[in-house]
């Protein structure tokens, strides 16, 4: 199958609510997913964003977080406005990085191991999700092919690699730009325990971004039942300078 960067054609299909599959991913169809090295090439190629300014808010059951989001490239520093914290994200594929600081004239601190586990302001969000480092986990195998919302998907299981909240992640590219859409985090006995999943997206130019995404934490085994959950939403973009 021809792998194509995000095309305006394609942005309405996205502009969807992504509830839960109906079913299970169709997993006699592994064998015709197109190489991992391809897929991954492909979706790198993709998360690599121009210079934007954006503004939205961390929305949690117990507080909203308003915050700025500055992207450049493959980096991306939240600066959460109502409390003294800004994180820097490098997400690539030969590396990533999780950075705090209080506020802009400090030194940043590299967030890893143990500490990357931890919840953000108390939200649903770990430092972990933000980092996306299951993208890079080298034990990679494609799980089938799902079709969500009309969208088709490559769907992928990921072991890790060192400390995380999963013992093993599933998570679904969309067929056509390999663009992340969801992801079921798994505990040991392969409970889902964590779901993550865009619910909206934008068009920026040539490319397509999410404009909420939702982070639940769920009854372990029970997938669609959530104990909380925490909305990451995009209220305004500004374009300093757009993706090539």
């Amino acid at each position: 199958m021809k792998l194509l960067r995000p095309l305006a054609a394609t942005a309405a299909a996205f502009l969807i609510a992504l509830a839960p599959a109906a079913a299970a991913p169709d997993t006699s169809k592994a064998g015709t997913i197109p190489p991992i090295d391809a897929v991954k090439a492909h979706m790198w190629k993709c998360l690599q964003m121009g210079s934007f300014e954006m503004t939205g808010e961390f929305r949690a059951s117990k507080a909203t977080h308003p915050i700025t989001l500055h992207t450049n490239g493959n980096e991306m520093i939240y600066t959460f406005l109502k409390q003294p914290l800004q994180i820097r994200v490098v997400a690539s594929p030969t590396q990533s990085i999780v950075q705090t600081r209080a506020s802009s004239t400090d030194k940043w601190a590299d967030v890893t191991g143990a500490a990357r586990l931890k919840s953000v302001l108390g939200t649903d969000v770990t430092y972990e999700d933000l980092s996306l480092d299951f993208l890079r986990w080298p034990k990679v195998t494609p799980y089938g092919t799902d079709n969500v919302k009309t969208v088709d998907c490559f769907v992928f299981d990921a072991v890790p690699a060192g400390p995380s909240q999963f013992s093993k992640v599933r998570y679904w590219l969309t067929a056509r730009e390999c663009a992340f859409l969801k992801l079921e985090g798994m505990n040991a006995k392969g409970e889902v325990i964590k779901r993550e999943e865009v619910m909206a997206v934008t068009q920026i130019k040539n490319m397509v971004m999410f404009k909420e995404l939702v982070i639940a934490t769920t009854v372990p085994g029970k997938g669609n039942v959530s104990l909380s959950r925490t909305f990451i939403t995009i209220r305004n973009i500004k374009v300093i300078r757009a993706a090539t």
